[in-house]
């Protein structure tokens, strides 16, 4: 019902903005994210900052040791996974953002050149090797259970991956911001290609895939294919994340806002 008001709201021919700023976050960011409850996740890179629904601050993490954020992954909000690009590490947290046993180094499996991370079903978890130009999945125990062939035979395109995110353990959407997303299933198997050059980043919203594009905000369902445009919240905005009633961005300069959409229960 939601998804349907809200596609009627953003339809209507207005020159009203749809949407309704609620806050401005003090905290100035480089990542964002928010999980299935609500919390909203801010990283300037050192530290990792979790508020509440109600986005006030419940905890934080930060850790020297561990290098700079490169990519939070909060699909699974009791286990939220760091990854840290520089020192080829990745950490585990749990829903307080206290670390959850042993750090992976990649090192360990071989992996000379991860780029970046995402949660997997069963609470495993994918890395992109850009040495190998591969794509590996692990298991909960950190296990290899999975390695593709180049993305490079794969996809016919010379891609350097950007990010990725997987789909309610079905799909895994892989971004290159020069070529745009690319979908494999859960065994790593190539499915598609959508053209969204350009594509700096991206979010998952009711298994729906969120960007910003060309100056408007897209949402585009890989299974139906259909694609809605709504308006940016606010011109320099890179990201938004989507749940329920609100709609959070960040722009490029790390301002986070918060908006709801009007008119909505």
């Amino acid at each position: 019902m939601f998804c349907f008001l809200l596609a009627m709201f953003f339809s209507a021919k207005t020159q009203v903005s749809p949407y309704v700023l609620l806050k401005t976050m003090e905290q100035k960011s480089v990542l964002m994210e928010v999980d299935i409850l609500g919390n909203v996740y801010l990283s300037d890179g050192s530290v990792l900052y979790m508020y509440d629904k109600n986005f006030q601050l419940k905890y934080t993490y930060s850790d020297f040791f561990s290098g700079s954020m490169s990519t939070i992954d909060v699909s699974n909000p009791m286990k939220i996974w760091v990854f840290s690009q520089d020192f080829m590490l990745l950490t585990v947290l749990n829903n307080q953002l206290v670390k959850q046993n042993n750090t992976y180094r990649f090192s360990d499996w071989n992996i000379m050149l991860p780029k970046t991370i995402c949660a997997s079903y069963d609470n495993g978890f994918w890395v992109y090797d850009a040495m190998k130009d591969a794509l590996f999945r692990f298991d909960a125990f950190g296990k290899k259970i999975i390695e593709s062939q180049s993305l490079h035979i794969l996809v016919d395109k010379k891609i350097m991956v950007d990010g990725m995110r997987e789909i309610g353990g079905k799909y895994l959407i892989v971004n290159s911001e020069k070529y745009g997303l690319f979908v494999f299933d859960k065994f790593g198997t190539y499915i598609k290609y959508i053209p969204t050059e350009g594509v700096k980043n991206f979010s998952v919203w009711n298994s729906k895939i969120v960007y910003v594009l060309n100056g408007k905000v897209e949402v585009f369902d890989i299974e139906t294919l259909d694609k809605q445009t709504y308006p940016l919240p606010q011109p320099d905005t890179q990201k938004v994340v989507i749940h329920k009633q609100h709609l959070i961005s960040l722009s490029t300069s790390g301002e986070v806002k918060v908006y709801g959409i009007a008119d909505l229960e």
